[in-house]
């Protein structure tokens, strides 16, 4: 009952945005062959959240690939207010990263889809029937397409030219979302000189109110945000779109897990999910594997 009535909720929420509601079918597994069978360029859309957007490359990678396509276009949905979607800041703030990647050409942002685009619909994957709160989320894009992909997760999926200003450094974010009350991030003070936060100018005024002062190295957009994490020792912090960013560049990763998540990490990828991630992670759950966790970290050459 709950999770029907979970879906119900994302359904009316997500139907608001023009980016979701594209196609009318009950059967959505065609939706996405039909798009390229014209033969022209395609252009894939999203109207979710950050890390979710991130998530779908993956997708898209192999999508792609399987059907010889050599380059597409990507058109992020935006509202005014988010959700559903992203608001116009945050799609301003990923536009680079996706710029920057080798086979996407295109970025465009806007409530409305450019009339020339052959669309290619992501998100549409709100209108299957699967378990969003029990699945690895790069996995919910794969029920649009009839045709196999390997799913190769443990890929990094971005990359970015490497800054090395904190190279010894692991970079940190946290945020109010999925929070854990049983991790206590108080105890991260003994590594405040191997820290540097990333994230908010309002997260990091938070953080600092509520444990201690640390290094903050502010972001003008996703693009440079990856270089940083790409010449840092690694990266900690909760479930986000920074932690999303972090996992599909597979560098050395601690995820401070959601309390509902089990230790098996089935919706969040993880050191012990079902399909290989690639590079060093752990994800955590209290405060003693947390401090072993960033010790372990440190200590890697």
């Amino acid at each position: 009952m709950i999770l029907w009535l979970k879906k119900k909720v994302l359904s009316a929420v997500y139907s608001k945005n023009p980016g979701c509601t594209i196609a009318s079918a009950d059967d959505c597994r065609y939706w996405c062959d039909l798009a390229v069978k014209s033969g022209e360029r395609i252009t894939f859309s999203h109207c979710g959240g950050l890390g979710d957007l991130l998530f779908s490359l993956h997708f898209c990678r192999e999508f792609a690939g399987y059907y010889g396509i050599n380059g597409y276009d990507f058109h992020i949905y935006t509202v005014d207010n988010a959700p559903p979607g992203l608001g116009v800041a945050a799609a301003d703030f990923i536009k680079p990263l996706l710029e920057n990647l080798p086979e996407i050409g295109k970025v465009t942002i806007g409530y409305d889809l450019p009339a020339d685009a052959n669309e290619v619909a992501l998100g549409n994957y709100w209108k299957q029937k699967i378990n969003f709160g029990a699945t690895d989320i790069r996995s919910w894009y794969y029920n649009l397409t009839t045709v196999h992909l390997p799913r190769e997760f443990w890929k990094p999926v971005i990359q970015a030219d490497a800054d090395y200003r904190h190279q010894d450094k692991i970079l940190f974010s946290y945020t109010g979302r999925y929070c854990n009350v049983h991790i206590d991030c108080g105890q991260l003070k003994q590594f405040r000189e191997h820290l540097v936060f990333i994230g908010t100018a309002g997260e990091y005024e938070t953080f600092c109110r509520s444990f201690f002062d640390l290094e903050y190295q502010p972001c003008e957009n996703m693009l440079e945000m990856a270089q940083y994490m790409a010449g840092a020792k690694g990266f900690i912090g909760g479930q986000s779109g920074i932690y999303s960013l972090a996992e599909c560049m597979k560098i050395p990763r601690i995820l401070l897990a959601p309390e509902f998540v089990k230790s098996d990490g089935v919706i969040i990828p993880g050191p012990h999910n079902n399909h290989p991630i690639g590079g060093w992670c752990e994800d955590v759950a209290s405060t003693e594997k947390m401090v072993f966790a960033v010790k372990s970290l440190l200590a890697k050459e």
